[in-house]
């Protein structure tokens, strides 16, 4: 358990100084893309992201959620923390369910304290990517979307509580990777 509390807290430090650096500068293109000079980084940003593609919707009776494709992958986990991954894959409805599966488990043993809401309060951006021989699905989970197609552009909220938290969960070994929930503004 505190090797899981100091993981996280490890992510969180990274998350935080890369949302430092993004507010500073301006969200920096993925890195194998060059920014044309009449557009601002953070629209290349949504561009990559949102360009031609249609994500599939994965709905059942406790929660609404897309699946990024194959092609997106990359772009949509960097838009979503600054991770930079080489080859993403589609996860399937079966890998979702998994996950989903897992998720109030451990919440309820893993993560007593945490207070989150119900997790039918919240929606879900899924992605995969493979690191390391590892099959890892990003789960982003958000209760507010702010008038953005959340259907279409990935939920990055700095702050925001409870209302916001991303996973990864690792499908080779059954076990979260990361369990991230938002600080307080």
């Amino acid at each position: 358990m505190q090797h899981k509390a100091i993981l996280i807290f490890l992510c969180c430090f990274g998350i935080l100084l890369f949302a430092c650096r993004a507010i500073a500068e301006g969200i920096p293109p993925t890195p194998n893309e060059q920014t044309p000079q009449e557009k601002q980084p953070q629209q290349h940003l949504l561009d990559t992201v949102t360009d031609k593609v249609n994500y599939a919707s994965f709905n059942t009776d406790t929660f609404e959620s897309i699946i990024v494709p194959q092609e997106k992958a990359a772009d949509f986990i960097y838009a979503l923390n600054g991770e930079t991954i080489e080859q993403g894959w589609t996860p399937s409805q079966k890998d979702i369910l998994l996950l989903e599966e897992r998720i109030q488990a451990y919440l309820e043993t893993e993560l007593i304290d945490a207070r989150l809401m119900p997790l039918s309060n919240y929606q879900r951006q899924y992605a995969g990517a493979n690191v390391k021989e590892h099959h890892l699905l990003y789960g982003n989970f958000f209760c507010q979307s702010f008038d953005v197609d959340w259907r279409k552009i990935p939920i990055v909220v700095l702050d925001g509580g409870n209302c916001f938290f991303h996973v990864i969960y690792d499908l080779k070994t059954e076990d979260f990777v990361l369990f991230n929930i938002n600080g307080e503004g």
